[in-house]
């Protein structure tokens, strides 16, 4: 994550610029960091809510749904099976 951060500074030159970030523990490590340091000056980030990445992130909800979905018939399945027995 650092040198990604580093990576799109450089990248954006000196256009300002919002960066979504959620809450993950290495994100927050690297932007600490690099703040620290002033090394992100015309990077402002934007910090996700806790527990609200799946809402803002429609990958995540497809995800989500999907696995559930795979849960769900796995567990009928299961049920079945020891009904059956």
């Amino acid at each position: 994550m650092l040198e990604w951060l580093l990576w799109f500074q450089n990248r954006i030159e000196r256009r300002r610029v919002a960066l979504l970030l959620d809450n993950f523990s290495a994100h927050e490590c690297a932007v600490a960091e690099l703040e620290d340091e002033d090394l992100l000056p015309t990077i402002h980030i934007i910090w996700l809510p806790s527990r609200a990445t799946s809402k803002y992130q429609p990958m995540d909800q497809e995800v989500i749904r999907t696995w559930k979905g795979h849960h769900r018939r796995s567990m009928m399945r299961r049920i079945i099976t020891h009904a059956e027995t």
